[in-house]
């Protein structure tokens, strides 16, 4: 098998093997979420099992505890203060929307109506 004809096949099954990762993106997008996942805690993992000599099983069960509070309580945190940014949003509006209506008076006549319009909408 010549050179060229070497690279042509590598290129093509390249090609090929992209197209099949492109089908199968849906398929698997859990399975890399799961290898991040396992990449990043493995040494923890590995951490609770050595020095608190936890079976593994243990170590991950307490880690996905961890990580699951930690997500329950920044969602409750936010969810907070989100609101409260809406609420204050809300009223910001409200003042600027009547700021803006008495601004449309000393608009010139042919404005106004404009103006009106507009705000009404």
């Amino acid at each position: 098998m010549t050179i060229r004809l070497k690279t042509l096949f590598f290129i093509a099954l390249g090609i090929l093997v992209l197209w099949f990762l492109y089908i199968a993106r849906t398929i698997l997008a859990p399975f890399v979420l799961g290898a991040i996942f396992a990449y990043i805690f493995n040494p923890v993992v590995n951490f609770f099992s050595d020095r608190a000599r936890l079976p593994r099983v243990f170590s991950v069960v307490i880690i996905y505890l961890l990580l699951i509070s930690l997500v329950v309580f920044l969602t409750a945190l936010l969810t907070k203060r989100v609101l409260h940014e809406s609420v204050e949003l809300t009223s910001y509006i409200k003042n600027a929307i009547t700021a803006t209506q008495g601004q449309v008076e000393t608009l010139p006549d042919w404005a106004k109506p404009i103006a009106k319009e507009t705000l009404s909408s």
